[in-house]
């Protein structure tokens, strides 16, 4: 899901005088799923972000990613597709589907969790779009994906890109 690091400029721009959140806090959170320490990864994002002059207040690595959702959290997005499923009587999202997507869609509940948890404050979110699979994920789950992750947040930016760099440095 490479937006080109418009993720971070976009707040970044948005914390400056004269804009909409002038003097706000940026805290910037990062999802890593290597073996390297968190503090590692810490050290790595800091210095890339002082290298854009790029000011935060707070960063956090989030490794625990892969744990699994919180069961509350599975039945409501369990309840919000219930109506989608397909059925005798129709439907959008197959069982084939909703089973091959299984993996993304706990990660998705995993993020949602997260977002309720250390963003529930904030004065906006933005948020990198999940990429879809073409063929695997049909538009139906792929918007219930994101009714969840933005559902009882505050205002969310969801940025999806097209792999073109909107920062870059030389070393």
């Amino acid at each position: 899901a490479d937006d080109g690091g418009l993720t971070l400029l976009i707040p970044h721009l948005l914390t400056l005088p004269k804009s909409y959140l002038a003097g706000a806090n940026l805290r910037i959170f990062t999802v890593t799923s290597t073996e390297s320490t968190g503090t590692e990864k810490e050290v790595a994002m800091a210095a890339l972000l002082a290298k854009f002059r790029i000011d935060f207040h707070d960063l956090h690595i989030i490794s625990d990613i892969s744990t699994e959702p919180q069961s509350e959290t599975t039945k409501e997005f369990d309840r919000l597709i219930s109506p989608l499923r397909r059925n005798e009587e129709g439907g959008w999202i197959t069982d084939a589907m909703a089973h091959a997507s299984a993996a993304k869609t706990k990660r998705n509940l995993r993020i949602t969790e997260l977002l309720r948890e250390k963003s529930c404050d904030c004065d906006l979110i933005v948020l990198t779009l999940p990429v879809p699979r073409r063929g695997l994920v049909c538009s139906t789950l792929y918007l219930s994906w994101i009714e969840i992750l933005t559902r009882d947040l505050p205002p969310t930016l969801l940025i999806r890109g097209n792999q073109t760099d909107v920062l870059t440095f030389y070393s």
